[in-house]
């Protein structure tokens, strides 16, 4: 066997042993951060979900597993492969925000008024705000500490005219922390 011919043949192992290794990694990856979602309605449909605890934390608009290797490869390996749009976490206000892609057959347009609630483990309900866009599919980053304070897991529910018809297992969300609101000497 040629010099030129064991080099080919080694490269091309070589690529495909990382290939594999770098695949197993993101399935791994995938995996453990895998939310639990619930979907009551068949007309409704979750693309993707995750809890945005960082401004490095992202969504990816379409497939999560695509959008992470081509960010893996432009960024650490340094390939000219394009990236998959993502949604980020805005870098105001601090704490922890859902995002959220899904799809809806049966209401169309920007007439899909999500009410969004999540619900701590007592049962207490606290309501969300959240920014929503784009037409079918649709995003939306709910952000969750506006009114709650403890930390640990919780259910975000997600309801149109009164009716549930998904929820989310939330799982060891931080305790949100406040800054303290300081009144200066020239106050009064």
């Amino acid at each position: 066997m040629s010099t030129s011919r064991k080099s080919r043949v080694i490269g091309t192992f070589l690529c495909a042993t990382l290939f594999v290794v770098l695949a197993i990694a993101t399935a791994f990856f995938f995996w453990s951060a895998r939310m639990r979602v619930t979907v009551f309605d068949s007309r409704f449909n979750v693309l993707g979900v995750r809890v945005l605890r960082s401004p490095a934390d992202k969504l990816y608009l379409g497939n999560q597993m695509e959008g992470f290797l081509r960010e893996f490869l432009h960024d650490r390996c340094r390939l000219n492969v394009k990236t998959v749009p993502a949604l980020r976490k805005p870098e105001t206000p601090a704490g922890c925000s859902l995002a959220l892609q899904y799809s809806s057959k049966g209401k169309e347009g920007p007439g899909l008024v999500l009410e969004t609630e999540l619900v701590d483990p007592s049962g207490a309900t606290f309501s969300l705000g959240d920014l929503r866009f784009g037409r079918n599919p649709y995003y939306a980053l709910i952000y969750l500490d506006s009114e709650r304070t403890n930390g640990g897991n919780y259910t975000l529910k997600l309801k149109w005219e009164g009716v549930c018809f998904a929820q989310a297992k939330l799982k060891n969300l931080p305790p949100v922390v406040h800054k303290p609101f300081r009144i200066g000497p020239n106050a009064f």
